[in-house]
């Protein structure tokens, strides 16, 4: 009877509470594990390389079956793009990693194409929205959510971003850069991408919003780019 009585009442209740509060933490951990082990997975797909050694062997001409060249290449250019899809809401950073450049893209066959993603370097939207859920019996938020979005040549996209971009709230006709593939895109941290620079290592070129901006140095270059991210955050 003492045995019953000690797992009864106000002794039970807390148990469970406090049953239920490791639980909730136990599946929060496990879930951000199996989140950091779902990009890292991601990231080591071997499609990616096989892909790579497939371009660089259809632009040497390296293949003697045309037919069966291109319907290899298809076929790993659609399991590529599975996968780059989540490594964009995953890892938008390493997304534009592997992102293959346009120079080499325009050099493939349309059928492969379609599959690719499609850079963006111009002037959108960029929108935050912020969403907070509230629990009807307590009055607190129970779930807090941030959502941004791109708007660019005149398409809205989900935009997962990384870095600085993730500090910055919403921002009409700011510069941008990245990737979109289906209705995603990775949005690069930096607006400015380098294109080159002198054999001197002194002017430099750079693409901004479609634009190409040249500068005297690298100094004057990193501070033009600084200037642009405190100015736009």
């Amino acid at each position: 009877m003492e045995v019953k009585g000690f797992w009864s009442g106000k002794v039970l209740r807390r148990t469970r509470c406090g049953l239920t509060l490791v639980s909730v933490i136990a599946a929060i951990f496990i879930l951000q594990y199996a989140e950091t082990m779902k990009a890292q997975e991601i990231t080591d797909a071997i499609v990616f390389d096989e892909f790579k050694t497939w371009t660089l062997r259809h632009l040497n001409g390296d293949f003697s079956d045309a037919g069966e060249h291109l319907q290899t290449g298809e076929k790993l250019a659609v399991e590529r793009r599975r996968l780059l899809e989540n490594l964009i809401a995953n890892n938008p950073a390493e997304a534009l990693e592997r992102a293959i450049p346009v120079e080499t893209a325009d050099r493939l066959p349309t059928s492969i194409r379609q599959n690719l993603e499609k850079h963006f370097s111009s002037e959108g939207d960029y929108i935050v929205s912020v969403f907070d859920e509230s629990n009807d019996s307590t009055g607190k938020t129970a779930n807090h959510r941030i959502k941004r979005e791109v708007v660019v040549n005149k398409k809205r996209y989900e935009a997962f971003v990384y870095g600085k971009k993730a500090e910055m709230t919403t921002k009409q006709n700011t510069p941008l850069r990245g990737i979109v593939l289906g209705e995603a895109a990775a949005v690069a941290e930096e607006s400015a991408r380098e294109i080159n620079s002198s054999k001197g290592g002194n002017t430099i070129s750079a693409e901004i919003g479609w634009k190409i901006f040249n500068f005297e140095n690298r100094r004057s270059f990193d501070d033009y780019t600084r200037n642009l991210t405190a100015f736009w955050n």
